[in-house]
């Protein structure tokens, strides 16, 4: 992937988690038969929602409206969650003859299911690429509200979210560790690749916990909009949230029958 004109550094931050998050899929086996376009086609006419399209040759630019955000090259994937405001403005055009290969929702979702790896590094790209086209459309456009979401950064001790505050954000923890707590009581812990602050996201409502790191920690920030979105469009972001809230339900259960620490 490349990105046209200059930008800053977060620019390169997630154009090089990008091309990393990709190569950990790249062995994942796609069909052999191959979909060829001519100079000037859109090829997200072609992809539904949940597959997934990986170029095999030639260059597509993705353009918002009249604007180019950034140009795909071979071994880039085509994910259906990078449209940053409007998806019937956002196209995928071949700038010469392209081949691509198409995977299925159903297909791709089953060989990930298999691999949790790769699974993890699906469910990543898709928000680092959403995160990515979001800020290029806000750096183009140079008008309206940049998001403020992204990777984020806390010291032990510090304070990720607030009990009783608004939910904008669901947050993924990339690493470290976090406690959550209701007022001073221990409540559980947040433990690295899970997903924490959608509950209240989902159910536009306050904030019901605070979470503080307990080690230094990385999260990923989506804007609620955003987040809602993928739950809605991708089964296994859904499978990952409720596997992370089934294990925080569990704990603060264990908690609470066998007497564990309680104290920050």
């Amino acid at each position: 992937m490349y990105l046209p004109g200059e930008h800053g550094a977060r620019f390169d931050s997630l154009t090089e988690q990008c091309t990393l998050l990709q190569s950990q899929l790249s062995p994942i086996a796609f069909p052999s038969n191959r979909n060829h376009f001519l100079p000037g086609s859109n090829l997200g006419e072609v992809v539904m929602p949940g597959d997934v399209m990986r170029i095999e040759s030639g260059v597509v630019y993705i353009n918002y409206g009249n604007r180019t955000l950034a140009i795909m090259q071979a071994g880039d994937l085509i994910c259906p969650l990078i449209a940053p405001v409007n998806h019937s403005k956002l196209n995928f055009v071949a700038e010469e003859k392209v081949s691509a290969s198409l995977q299925t929702a159903e297909r791709w979702l089953a060989t990930l299911v298999q691999t949790p790896d790769a699974l993890q590094a699906w469910y990543q790209l898709q928000l680092v690429q959403q995160r990515l086209f979001m800020e290029l459309y806000g750096e183009n456009i140079k008008t309206g509200v940049r998001p403020q979401a992204g990777f984020l950064r806390f010291g032990p001790g510090e304070l990720i979210l607030h009990e009783g505050d608004e939910a904008d954000c669901a947050f993924t923890l990339l690493k470290g560790r976090a406690n959550v707590s209701i007022g001073n009581r221990l409540v559980g812990v947040v433990e690295e690749g899970e997903i924490f602050g959608a509950l209240a996201v989902l159910n536009k409502t306050q904030r019901n916990a605070s979470v503080y790191a307990k080690t230094p920690c990385t999260v990923m920030a989506v804007p609620a909009e955003q987040f809602i979105d993928l739950v809605e469009a991708h089964p296994e972001t859904s499978l990952r949230l409720i596997r992370s809230m089934a294990r925080q339900i569990e704990e603060l259960n264990s908690r609470v029958t066998h007497g564990l620490p309680s104290s920050l």
